[in-house]
């Protein structure tokens, strides 16, 4: 096994296979397998391009992440991609998959793009999610 942290339960031959992938082409790639919060943080602010090319829901945790170091992530366009660029406009740059290679040439091209600008909105925040709680909880019939 080469000098990769693991890969989660049952994805291990996709693993091997992308690490083979990458070999052929002479392309370098880590994987880390588990890191702490700060050390994931770490790694999303000093990454070149913040990508995350899932198209299912499960992306949530990916896309968030991102947002969290403060990173413009390229997303595949997905109803939940678009929710959440809707949601946080600015937070998200959305990419047809057949235009995935130019927008990360494009990133890489110009890296202020791969960064959120200040003022974006975050919504919605703790303060958000409790006034929408107790908004609901007072429509409750007792």
């Amino acid at each position: 096994m080469p000098p990769f942290g693991r890969a989660a339960a049952g994805h291990e031959r996709d693993l091997d296979a992308l690490v083979a992938y990458a070999d052929e082409r002479g392309v370098r790639f880590e994987a880390t397998g588990y890191l702490s919060d700060d050390e994931l943080l770490e790694r999303c602010s000093s990454a070149a391009v913040p990508l995350s090319a899932h198209q299912h829901v499960s992306a949530s945790g990916s896309i968030n992440t991102w947002i969290q170091a403060g990173r413009r992530p390229l997303v595949l366009e997905s109803r939940y991609a678009l929710e959440m660029a809707e949601l946080r406009p600015g937070t998200l740059r959305l990419v047809e998959p057949r235009d995935l290679a130019t927008a990360i040439a494009d990133a890489l091209a110009h890296p202020e793009s791969t960064w959120i600008e200040a003022g974006a909105s975050m919504a919605p925040d703790l303060d958000d999610v409790a006034r929408a709680y107790i908004a609901w909880w007072r429509q409750v019939e007792w």
